[in-house]
């Protein structure tokens, strides 16, 4: 079998060296390129298996190139080299198509565990369209788990991997609802995914990520990809499962950073240049009640100005620190914020919290507020609602928020919904919390915005 051919596109000769010599050490053809110009005159891309692109190159970034990479070569793998600090650019180009990121700098395991992730889902992949027995032999080496599900979810196989993942071994899966192995609040979510998989045929395809639950009852992230297996007398759904507990402990160290500094900024403009401007403020009064009166004038329009100027820095502070750090810190935001709807859009927005509602967790406050936020934004400028309720509530295990709408509504089934950045940064800060995101037509019309997130976390 021949080695694998990877192309390296990164500007820095001395990371591409090094990468290089690590590839070849492991048998890998390798070639290089130094900027996405020379990536795109290549007239051989077809050829490669991977390619290594760095995020940030001088004449372009990898979303800029993705398309038409994935386009000329769409049987290669992307795998996409950055820094720390442009995680979330990293995260988007996943989004695009990448597979895989590696944080500079380049970890020499981390690479070849990286590749042999890329490569070994490639081979399974096509074994899932082979024979039987060659898919058998596959499944029993594959280091990711992969079930099998008959057409009313029921466990069929499972590789090893899935008793490493999960704790139960085969004759505890064989003939059981996948359900046993999701929590309890994510189990809908993967039954419509699944049924839209199966109905498809063989073209279907789904991935989604989800609370999971091991053998003990810890809950914790995977990442699933359903597909829809065609065999002679039937059909299968298989799933390919990855833990992904530590790629979300990332996500959420870097969105807290991402707040802290928010935080940070709200301070420095309320505090500081707030502060500084009031000063001046009081100076031009002071000078205004000392000079006659022509100048007096114009120096009272300079202290109205000075006044707006406080009061748009202080709401620019509000906004990008919406929520106080104190556990009735939501309830008096969302308060606040429906109340700026009603006096500034003249909207019907009411907020309702019948018994106090205390979170602690300033982070988890914070994107709870920002989906409120963004729930009653789209159901504005989208669905026309003139009349708006948020409510928040607690149980014993979870924290639920919930918006509802008057306005036009959804569309009649998901596929036809939109699927625009807000409603998946909604489903996205609700992932990171182990909560779900459920959107659907209000008891009287309308829509409903539900999130559930587990009080455990608090």
């Amino acid at each position: 079998m021949s080695a694998a051919s990877i192309l390296i596109v990164d500007d820095e000769v001395d990371v591409r060296s090094s990468l290089k010599r690590v590839l070849r050490l492991d048998k890998y053809e390798v070639s290089e390129e130094g900027s996405l110009g020379d990536l795109l005159a290549r007239d051989d891309l077809k050829s490669f298996q991977c390619i290594i692109l760095d995020r940030k190159l001088p004449d372009g970034t990898s979303d800029e190139v993705l398309p038409e990479l994935k386009e000329r070569a769409p049987d290669a793998d992307v795998l996409i080299v950055t820094g720390y600090t442009d995680l979330q650019g990293t995260l988007a180009a996943l989004r695009h198509g990448a597979e895989d990121y590696l944080i500079k700098p380049v970890n020499p395991d981390d690479l070849r565990a990286s590749l042999r992730r890329l490569f070994q889902m490639r081979a399974m992949k096509t074994a899932l369209q082979e024979s039987e027995a060659r898919h058998r032999g596959i499944l029993e080496t594959a280091p990711i788990g992969i079930l099998t599900l008959d057409e009313k979810r029921d466990v069929e196989s499972a590789n090893p991997a899935i008793e490493a993942i999960f704790g139960f071994a085969d004759n505890e899966l064989i003939g059981h609802s996948m359900d046993a192995l999701l929590a309890t609040s994510h189990r809908s979510g993967f039954l419509e995914s699944f049924q839209a998989v199966m109905s498809e045929g063989r073209s279907g395809s789904a991935s989604r990520e989800m609370m999971a639950r091991r053998k003990g009852g810890q809950a914790f992230p995977i990442a699933a990809t359903l597909r829809c297996v065609g065999l002679p007398n039937k059909r299968v759904g298989a799933v390919i499962i990855e833990d992904i507990t530590e790629r979300k402990q990332l996500e959420k160290d870097v969105l807290k950073a991402s707040e802290e500094e928010r935080h940070r900024i709200a301070q420095d403009l309320h505090d500081g240049l707030a502060s500084h401007l009031a000063g001046v403020g009081l100076l031009c009064k002071m000078v205004g009640d000392s000079v006659e009166a022509p100048h007096a004038a114009t120096v009272n329009q300079i202290s109205t100005l000075i006044d707006e100027g406080i009061q748009q820095t202080r709401a620019v502070a509000r906004g990008l620190y919406p929520v106080e750090d104190e556990p009735e810190g939501l309830m008096n935001s969302l308060g606040l914020f429906a109340a700026q709807w009603r006096h500034d859009l003249k909207i019907d927005c009411r907020f309702e919290c019948a018994e106090p509602v205390l979170v602690q967790d300033n982070v988890m406050a914070t994107h709870l507020y920002r989906i409120a936020q963004e729930a009653v934004n789209n159901a504005v400028r989208h669905a026309k609602a003139e009349v708006i309720t948020i409510e928040l509530t607690e149980r014993d295990s979870e924290f639920k928020l919930c918006i509802r709408d008057n306005g036009v509504g959804l569309a009649d089934t998901p596929s036809k919904r939109s699927n625009g950045i807000g409603l998946r940064t909604m489903s996205y800060r609700a992932g990171l919390l182990q909560g779900t995101l459920e959107i659907g037509r209000g008891g009287e019309g309308g829509t409903e915005v539900k999130c559930l997130i587990p009080r455990s976390k608090d």
